[in-house]
């Protein structure tokens, strides 16, 4: 049942549950399958020097104007009570509620021989007394390039405030004391040993330690390790601090420091600016005068954020303080206003800065850059600002990176800042369980907090926050592995893997996306040569996406796109908040299994956007399409573009968005459903100034459709819907011909005012074909939106499959079958393709399609249904698949109800191929299509200039393949027959020249027969081949045959859809075809039982190689130049045998000429290399053999035909034989045979009737009298 299938997901589940209940703790529906835990070390900082902080500033009173109610920001309310209506309003959100720490997880990948290691004379480092660097280094100048030698530990004390050093290599130890001052200017830093820093005090503003990075040459970085790698140096840019088998150890933040905090209150509220915040009091003694913060847009431009700097700081009411700013600020939103949009506040200064010097004029956008490289030592990178770093364009190049190291599990990357970078901020590379967490990234270029090539797993991020994210300019180039970077479509947080968590992040204004989880099919760049080979990342598991917020981004807050997602379990998106986005909400793109749990979705032109995305669920979400609080502000600002920013004239605004179709490419509709919808808000859709465009709608399917069918089934349950009048649409369907469209309301939640049902009711499009079966009295029809409310009524989807070759004008009709007066037709449906706005023939004719034909029913005892051709007259498709839509409600139709007429006649089975010679149309390729390269009819090509097929162009695949689909009525009734398989190919050149194809040594075309069977929502083909390119004497028109023969088995004839394909196999001609066939074979046992075997076809059909070099056709034969024979080279033929003649107790004759070309003599009784060949007939059952040898007559010589003989009498195990095998035998490798009338015959056990030589020998042997 639907509550079920929505209820799948949380035991606690029932439709009348509020949504709210979802979102005040931890939930029950998260995944708990978690992967296999290893321990992670502890961390223990090392010992420094004590350091007292500076005291803080004195802070002052400073009294409210309005009053502000008392608010904890680290605490979620308690949950709503549960009511017996549907919510009005989801609970406000504040801090977001972390989870419990993740583990590291286990990592399944090829560990690298190319690693870093610590260095060993370091393995006592921390527990060796430290010296100082005035001692170490009594006579340092400027320029020097300094090396901490290792084993040593060093703690800096330079008497000055400003060093300038070429070079930084610390092999040791190098200390920086909490509260010690100095700016590093330096070409590079290598840090092979520890490098360890602190500070304590409070942030303001002015940094105790600054790095600045110079040069514009690139540096070798040369290793100290006994790893090979960079053992004679590695290029490792310019202006660089490498990592390398060494460790950080920076804490350069109070451990308690928040990094960013959502906005409470302002003072003065009802004024448009304000130089005032008022914010959580968490600050005190961490955030100081002096220091800069930065307010996130509050609007829907990514670059309306407003950096500050603190003047004052002072108390308010408990809990809180006053942040008294430089100048004033555009007033934001803020808590108090509406919980949901709170702007944050963010710090934008440190303690300690790494900063990039603008020295390069060449190029301006290239700073310095950080590197974890190989190293699995766990770092510890806390409270530094990074500015001016990253270099635009040059891969690898990034403020903090983690360059393949693989697991490092222990690593923590938090509360930094990432400001002014030129590429990117935190890139997790080839690298695992690295917590990345509560850093800010402001002001940045390309993707920002990300995942590089698809393998990452185990990494954590959370509650960082990212405002400003900006397009890169210089895009970094596709070198082969990396693919085409997309940086120009910058996302705040960017993940090629699923398998990571994403907790309490903030993306608060990017030029592009918020969230982009960017898929790849397969792992990319340097990770593809050591992570597991058939790893996936679009079909990756998520470890956890909750809490996370999008606001004010370019384009979309959340999104997959576009390869999507398809993961092997369900991923949940719980408890977003995405608003304010220019474009959708959530963005749901080619994606399948997914679900948007919890949260709140506003002031966004679409909020859920369900694009090719199936089997989707949302629940306990509040959507606004036009918030009260953003219309004030649009008011207060007066922006002139806001409403054409939301309501374009093209573009309506809408809180769930679906196409009428599903992400698949169309080969079968195998799904459970479009999306499914409970505990769901609507609201803000009424006087959002949208009405002189395209409108706006709480639900709306999309113009956009592939076909006239619809398939993307949506079930609604308790859903409310602030002004009815307005909340869905079919219309927009309807015009581009979707009128199939119906929609299951399981509780009758948006029934009309004047319905009082209760129960599942559909909303359906006002068609003949949707009503015919239903009651209609009962239905209210909404014509302003085309579609009716039928309260009552449950239907349920059925889809038939069929051949789309040249059945674009079937129909199928079915009739209620206790009335046959009700009856419907209905016109098939395909997914066509175009190119420039044309047709893609090329992609219309694939076999890989199907033609639709889907009929929406009733509960009823039968239906009948039938196919019909452009007559009118009954036909049947080749093939039908039939899919029973997964049932949405209780009453729904029962499976196989509807039964098909499906009757043949025996004489249609004779031949399964129609218009085998291109001659059914000149134009048309009539019951053909293609698999790759396409498929046209050739005038005057074929042989005798008739018709043939051709392909359209040559590609690079071998994969070229022509296609008829087979009748299976014919296939189920001919269970057990054999049909013989012939079609004639020719290759050719571009330039017309003819090529030949001899399969011994070259690929050929080959005959196969493809299965598909349905299984689930998937489908499985299999093939296999059944007939080859046979050696020919000599081509016919530049025609050679390809010949085989199958039998008809009954997994065959259960599979729902069959092919004959004809593959092209080769890279580098054109393939034409003629005169197909597939004929039954009608069994004749009372004669010859060897096929082909006096050659006169000039051909080698029915024989094949057994460990020949080579089969050739030649002349002469036994009887002269106009006969033919079979060569083999350096080896034996052979031929199976017709099954199913051989009789028990039955006589047969063997016989067969022969020449050798390569021995002048053998003897029939002699061994080794002078014996003659043989022949083997070979009966195999259950695998065990009957094995009877015919024997050269005589002293054959190579100057004349020369005779095999043998007579056998056959046991049981022939005549039940699964094979019968003919073969020659005692061929060495230097040996050419040539053979011709080779024979088996029944023939009587008197031996009467004999060839006088055969008769005579058959008497010496004893087996004649």
């Amino acid at each position: 049942s639907p509550s079920e299938t929505l209820a799948s997901l949380s035991p606690s589940y029932s439709p009348t549950h509020s949504p709210t209940e979802a979102l005040s703790s931890t939930p029950t529906n998260v995944p708990t399958k978690v992967p296999t835990k290893v321990s992670e070390p502890s961390f223990s900082p090392s010992a420094t020097p004590s350091y007292t902080p500076t005291t803080a500033p004195p802070v002052t009173t400073h009294p409210r104007t309005t009053s502000i109610p008392s608010f904890t920001p680290t605490s979620e309310p308690s949950p709503a009570p549960v009511a017996s209506t549907p919510h009005t309003l989801a609970p406000f959100i504040t801090m977001p509620t972390p989870t419990e720490p993740l583990s590291c997880v286990s990592v399944e990948e090829r560990m690298l021989d190319i690693m870093m290691d610590p260095l060993e004379c370091n393995d006592e480092i921390d527990t060796q007394p430290c010296t100082l660097f005035t001692s170490e280094f009594p006579d340092v100048k400027n320029s020097d390039t300094i090396e901490i030698p290792c084993g040593v530990c060093v703690i800096m004390d330079h008497q000055e405030t400003k060093l300038v050093l070429s070079g930084l290599d610390i092999r040791g130890k190098l200390v920086f004391p909490d509260g010690y001052k100095l700016t590093l200017t330096v070409n590079y830093i290598f840090v092979q040993g520890v490098l360890e820093m602190r500070s304590s005090k409070i942030v303001n503003g002015t940094p105790d330690v600054k790095f600045i990075l110079t040069g514009t040459s690139d540096v070798e970085f040369v290793s100290a390790g006994t790893s090979d790698t960079c053992k004679t140096g590695c290029d490792v840019g310019k202006k660089p601090i490498v990592v390398s088998g060494g460790k950080l150890v920076i804490h350069g933040l109070e451990p308690t420091t928040p990094t960013w905090i959502p906005l409470h209150d302002v003072l003065y509220p009802n004024a448009d600016t304000t130089d005032s915040l008022i914010v959580s009091d968490s600050i005190l003694n961490k955030w100081g005068v002096g220091a800069e913060v930065v307010i996130t847009s509050h609007t829907l431009n990514f670059d309306d954020s407003q950096v500050r700097t603190i003047t004052k700081i002072s108390s308010h009411e408990k809990g809180f303080v006053a942040l008294t700013l430089n100048s004033n600020i555009k007033r934001p939103s803020t808590f108090v206003d509406n919980p949901y949009f709170a702007v944050e506040v963010a710090l934008l200064s440190r303690n300690i800065l790494f900063q990039g010097d603008n020295d390069d004029a060449l190029f301006d956008r290239h700073g310095a850059h950080l590197m974890f490289f190989l190293t699995k030592n766990p770092q510890e990178l806390q409270g530094v600002e990074f500015r001016n770093f990253g270099q635009q364009g040059t891969l690898a190049r990034y403020p903090i990176h983690f360059h393949v190291c693989q697991n490092s599990c222990g690593s923590i990357v938090s509360k930094n800042l990432i400001r002014e970078s030129n590429q990117r901020c935190v890139v997790i590379h080839g690298t695992h369980n690295v917590k990345v967490e509560e850093n800010i990234a402001f002001d940045t270029a390309g993707h920002c907090f990300m995942t590089e090539d698809g393998n990452e797993v185990g990494n954590s991020f959370r509650r960082n926050l990212g405002a400003m994210t900006k397009r890169v300019i210089d895009l970094i180039p596709d070198n082969g592995s990396n693919g085409r970077e997309t940086d120009n479509e910058p996302s705040t947080f960017w993940a090629t893997s699923a398998t990571n968590s994403w907790e309490g992040n903030v993306a608060a204004g990017s030029e592009g996306s918020g969230f982009w989880f960017e898929l790849r099919l397969r792992v990319r760049g340097p990770s593809k040569s050591f992570a597991p080979s058939d790893l996936m990342p679009f079909r990756g598991k998520l470890i956890s996406f909750r809490d996370n917020v999008a606001h004010s981004n370019r384009d979309h807050g959340i999104r997959t796109y576009p390869n999507g997602w398809v993961p092997d379990e369900q991923a949940i998106f719980f408890n977003s908040r995405s608003y304010r986005n220019y474009q959708a909400g959530v963005f749901i793109h080619n994606s399948r299994d997914m679900a948007v749990l919890g949260g709140v979705f506003a002031d966004n032109r679409r909020s859920i956007d369900f694009d090719r995305a199936e089997k989707m669920e949302l629940r306990n979400v509040d959507i606004i399409g036009y918030s009260d609080e953003y219309k004030k502000i649009v008011q207060t600002e007066q922006f002139k573009d806001t409403t054409g920013k939301r309501c374009p004239p093209h573009v309506k605004l809408v809180g769930i968005d679906m196409h009428t179709f599903t992400r698949k490419d169309h080969t079968a509709p195998w799904i459970d459903f479009g999306a499914q919808i409970s505990n769901v808000s609507l609201s803000g859709f009424v006087d959002t100034g949208c009405e002189n465009g395209k409108g706006a709608y709480a639900l709306n399917f999309e113009e956009q459709v592939e076909s006239k069918m619809f398939d993307y089934f949506v079930t609604l349950q308790n859903i409310q819907i602030e002004n009815k009048a307005n909340w869905i649409d079919f219309c927009s369907a309807e015009k581009e011909g979707v009128t199939d469209i119906f929609v299951i309301d399981s509780d009758s939640s948006l029934k009309p005012s004047s319905v009082s049902f209760e129960g599942t009711s559909s909303l359906i499009s006002r068609t003949e074909e949707m009503s015919a079966f239903i009651d209609k009295s009962k239905c209210t029809d909404v014509d302003e939106h085309c579609y009716s409310y039928c309260p009552d009524t449950c239907l349920r989807r059925v889809t038939y499959l069929i051949d789309p070759a040249d059945t674009e004008n079937y129909k199928l009709r079915v009739c209620d079958k206790s009335d046959t007066t009700k009856c419907i037709e209905v016109s098939g449906n395909y997914y066509y393709e175009y190119k420039g706005g044309s047709l893609n023939t090329l992609k219309n004719t694939i076999s890989l399609k199907s033609r639709y034909f889907a009929v929406s029913l009733p509960k009823r005892e039968a239906y009948t249904a039938v196919f019909l051709d452009e007559n009118n007259d009954p036909t049947w498709p080749s093939y039908v698949e039939t899919k029973y839509q997964k049932i949405q409600c209780a009453e729904a139709l029962i499976e196989d109800s509807i039964i098909l007429e499906d009757t043949v006649k025996a004489d249609e089975c004779d031949n399964l191929i129609k218009n085998g010679d291109a001659e059914a149309s000149s134009e048309k390729h009539m019951f053909w299509l293609h698999r790759s390269d396409g498929i046209q009819v050739k005038k005057g090509e074929g042989i005798e200039e008739s018709n043939a097929f051709s392909d359209v162009t040559v590609t690079t695949s071998s994969q070229v393949t022509f296609v008829q689909y087979l009748d299976t009525r014919c296939l189920d009734l001919e269970v057990g027959n054999v049909y013989e398989v012939k079609a004639w190919a020719k290759l050719q050149d571009d330039d017309g020249s003819i090529k030949q194809c001899n399969r011994e040594n070259e690929n050929c075309p080959e005959l196969r027969i493809t299965t598909r069977f349905p299984s689930g929502d998937d489908i499985i083909q299999s093939s296999f081949m059944i007939g080859q390119a046979v050696r020919y004497f000599e081509l016919l028109d530049g025609y050679f045959l390809l010949h085989g023969e199958v039998t008809i088995t009954r997994d065959m004839a259960s599979a729902s859809a069959v092919q004959l394909n004809i593959k092209r196999n080769r890279r580098d001609s054109h393939m034409y075809i003629d005169n197909v066939s597939m004929e039954r074979v009608e069994p004749k046992c009372d004669d010859e039982l060897i096929q082909n075997g006096d050659f006169k076809t000039m051909d080698s059909r029915y024989w094949d190689r057994l460990d020949a070099r080579s089969l050739d056709i030649v002349t002469p034969g036994v009887t002269g130049t106009d006969d033919y024979a079979l060569k083999s080279s350096g080896g034996s033929a052979k031929q199976l045998v017709r099954l199913g003649c051989i009789q028990e107790g039955q006589r047969y004759l063997i016989t067969s000429k022969f020449k050798l070309l390569t021995n002048d003599k053998c003897d029939p009784d002699a061994s080794g290399s002078k014996k003659c060949p043989q022949i083997l007939f070979r009966a195999k059952l259950n695998g065990s053999f009957s094995l009877f040898r015919a024997k050269a007559i005589g002293s054959p010589s190579d100057k004349d035909w020369n005779t095999i003989y043998g007579i056998f009498e056959a046991d049981n195990r022939s005549e039940n034989a699964e094979e019968l095998r003919l073969q020659y035998e005692n061929l060495n490798g230097d040996t050419d045979l040539i053979v011709d009338d080779v024979s088996v015959k029944k023939i009587p056990m008197d031996c009467t009737d004999l060839d006088q030589e055969i008769a005579k020998r058959a008497k010496q042997d004893g087996i004649c009298k």
